[in-house]
C-alpha cells in the first residue's frame, strides 16, 4: 500500500503538469481563432438578384446591398398594402415614363422627388439632345423642355406603349408627403413658375380677392394651397390640379405598374447608384469637381425663375408687371432662406442689385444675385451654415403646424395612400405642438 501510495503522489504533480499544457494549448488556439477572424477580409454577402447589378469596389457593394435589401423591404410593403386595398389597382394613373434605349432603364416621372435630376442623368447618357462633359451642365430648362432624340418620352394610359417599357428596368420615387408638398409649394406659388395657374385657383379658396391677385396670382398662402388641393383631389384624374400637387400613386401607381425599383427621396443617392449599377453605368457618369449639388440647386432655381422675367409666354402669359426681376429676386431669396441655404437674418442685398434691376440687365442681374449668394456662404463659419440647414425643416414643420385642424385632416385624407404604401408618419410627433384649433 506504501508503494501505492507512493507511485500516486508521484502521478499527480504530472497530471498538474498536463492539464496546465492543455488549458495553454486551448487558449492559443482560442487566441488564434480571433487573430484569424479579425485579419481576414469581411465578406459582403452577395447583392440580391437584380438585373446585372454590379460595384465598383468592396465599399460600394456593401451600400449596394443595403439599398437592395432596403428595395426588396420598400417592394414588399406595396405589394402587402395593394393586396389589403384592392381598389388601388383601379386608381387612375398619369404614369409617364422616361425611357433610355441605351441603358434599358424607365423612369416613372413624380415631380418634386428628384426627377430633375434622373431626367438631368437620362439627357446625359443619351446625349439627347446633345453631348455634354457632365450632367450638370444641362439647363434645368432644357431638362424639362428640350427637344427629344433617341429618349422614349411615354405614358401608359395613351396604350401601345408597352413595348418600349416592359423589358425595361422600371423605377419610380417616393417622398414624405410633408416636405413634398411644402417643397412643391415653395417651388411653384412662392416662385412665380405657377402663379398663372394660382390666377384661376384663388378665387376657389379666398373671398375678397384683390384686382392684383386676379392679374399676378402671387400672394396663394399654404392653406388656400393645401384647401384648393383638397378639393380638386381624388382617384380620378383633374386637370385642375397639376402632378406636382398629385399623389405619388396619382403619378406612378406601384399597384397598376410593376417596378423593379422604388427609390425613396430619403434614401437618394444610394437608391440611385442602386439603379446605375443595374444599368453598367455606376462610376461611369462623371461629376464636375467644381459643382455642388446644393450650388447646382441654386444656380438652377435663380437661371428658371429669372428666365420667366422674359418667358412669361411659356408661363401662362403671365403679365409682365408680376415679375420684375427684383420682385423674382426677392422671392428667391425668401425661398433660399425657407430651405436653409441663407440664414433667416440675413438681408436681401437690396442696394447691391439696385443698380441691374431694370429687365435689360437680365443677366447681369442672375450673376449678381447668385455671386452675393455664394460668397454670403463662403463668408461664414461651417457650424453656421449647419444652423442654417436646420430652417429648412424649422420652416416645412411651422408651415403644417399653422394650419387648422380641419385642414390638416384633409391634407393627411388626401395623401393617406402615400402615408401607407411607402410607410411614411402619418401623424408625427412634431405635429403636436400646434397653435390653431
Amino acid at each position: 500500500m506504501d508503494v501505492i501510495k507512493y507511485r500516486m503522489h508521484r502521478k499527480i504533480p504530472v497530471l498538474w503538469a498536463l492539464c496546465l499544457v492543455l488549458c495553454i494549448l486551448v487558449l492559443i488556439e482560442f487566441c488564434l481563432v480571433i487573430v484569424t477572424k479579425r485579419t481576414e477580409p469581411q465578406v459582403t454577402p452577395p447583392l440580391p438578384k437584380l438585373r446585372n447589378v454590379s460595384a465598383i469596389d468592396s465599399k460600394e457593394a456593401e451600400r449596394l446591398y443595403r439599398a437592395a435589401k432596403r428595395n426588396e423591404q420598400r417592394l414588399s410593403r406595396v405589394r402587402n398594402v395593394c393586396t389589403k386595398r384592392p381598389e388601388l389597382s383601379n386608381a387612375t394613373s398619369r404614369a409617364e415614363f422616361w425611357v433610355s434605349p441605351r441603358t434599358s432603364l424607365a423612369f416613372c416621372v413624380v415631380p418634386k422627388v428628384g426627377c430633375t435630376s434622373w431626367k438631368r442623368t437620362i439627357r446625359f447618357i443619351e446625349h439627347d439632345p446633345q453631348t455634354f462633359e457632365y450632367p450638370s451642365d444641362i439647363s434645368r430648362f432644357m431638362v424639362h423642355y428640350g427637344d427629344f432624340k433617341t429618349i422614349h418620352k411615354l405614358k401608359l394610359t395613351e396604350g401601345g406603349q408597352g413595348k418600349w417599357i416592359d423589358p425595361a428596368l422600371k423605377f419610380m420615387f417616393s417622398r414624405d408627403p410633408y416636405t413634398r408638398l411644402w417643397s412643391a409649394y415653395l417651388d411653384k406659388f412662392v416662385l412665380p413658375d405657377f402663379w398663372h395657374t394660382a390666377r384661376n385657383a384663388i378665387p376657389v379658396v379666398r373671398q375678397n380677392v384683390t384686382k392684383r391677385a386676379l392679374k399676378c396670382g402671387h400672394d396663394m398662402t399654404f392653406e388656400e394651397f393645401v384647401r384648393y388641393n383638397y378639393d380638386h383631389s381624388g382617384f380620378k384624374a383633374d386637370p385642375k390640379l397639376n402632378e406636382h400637387f398629385q399623389t405619388v400613386l396619382y403619378n406612378c401607381n406601384p399597384c397598376k405598374h410593376d417596378f423593379d425599383v422604388i427609390g425613396a427621396a430619403e434614401t437618394f443617392d444610394e437608391d440611385t447608384n442602386l439603379v446605375l449599377a443595374s444599368a453598367q453605368t455606376l462610376g461611369v457618369i462623371p461629376k464636375n469637381p467644381k459643382d455642388s449639388r446644393l450650388e447646382r440647386e441654386i444656380t438652377d432655381l435663380v437661371d428658371y425663375n429669372l428666365d420667366i422675367v422674359k418667358q412669361t409666354h411659356l408661363h401662362g402669359n403671365i403679365s409682365v408687371d408680376c415679375v420684375g426681376l427684383d420682385a423674382v429676386g426677392r422671392r428667391l431669396w425668401e425661398v433660399f432662406q425657407y430651405n436653409g441655404y441663407l440664414g433667416d437674418y440675413v438681408p436681401f442685398p437690396e442696394a447691391y442689385l439696385k443698380k441691374v434691376t431694370d429687365k435689360k440687365y437680365h443677366n447681369e442681374y442672375k450673376l449678381f444675385l447668385k455671386t452675393v449668394i455664394f460668397d454670403t456662404r463662403k463668408s461664414v463659419t461651417t457650424k453656421t451654415l449647419d444652423n442654417w440647414k436646420e430652417q429648412r425643416t424649422k420652416s416645412m414643420r411651422n408651415a403644417f403646424r399653422s394650419l387648422p385642424k380641419r385642414i390638416m385632416k384633409q391634407f393627411q385624407e388626401m395623401y393617406d395612400v402615400d402615408f401607407d404604401l411607402f410607410r411614411y408618419e402619418k401623424y408625427p410627433v412634431w405635429l403636436e405642438s400646434r397653435d390653431k384649433n
